[in-house]
């Protein structure tokens, strides 16, 4: 028998692995299209996909790693926030059942709900009146300068 040289050698061994390794990715695919729950999974942990999110075995659907919050667990860090705020600005918390604040809390904290600003009548003319004010100064410093 010829003895082969060990460079066509390796290079038959290298040809023989490139095939061997794509048959294994075609069965890995195959095998991810009917469980794809196993996608990102290395030795039975959880593991980051190749896009960066979860696997959906987590529970977290097709979504990516977007966890959902149930509406107990909003409502309890919205008012713990509210807690803080309330601490911070020196203030009693408020109540944990309300959702929103009675009117006549809003109006304390002089915010009014929904829709446009209300200018009084005095603070209109104030304005206008300054605005008048500079636009006759102004004309009057370009007929100086003319």
């Amino acid at each position: 028998m010829a003895s082969l040289e060990s460079g066509q050698m390796r290079e038959w061994a290298l040809r023989g692995a490139e095939q061997r390794l794509l048959e294994i990715a075609n069965e890995a695919e195959a095998i991810h299209r009917t469980f794809p729950e196993l996608r990102g999974r290395r030795n039975g942990t959880h593991t980051a996909g190749a896009n960066g999110t979860t696997s959906p075995a987590l529970g977290r659907g097709r979504r990516g790693g977007r966890r959902t919050m149930s509406a107990d667990a909003r409502r309890r860090i919205s008012e713990a926030q509210k807690a803080r705020w309330a601490k911070q600005k020196g203030e009693a918390p408020a109540e944990t059942t309300t959702k929103v604040a009675p009117p006549e809390k809003a109006a304390k904290r002089g915010r009014r709900r929904g829709g446009a600003r209300k200018m009084s009548a005095a603070a209109r003319k104030r304005i206008s009146d300054a605005q008048k004010k500079r636009w006759a100064t102004q004309k009057a410093g370009k007929r100086t300068a003319a």
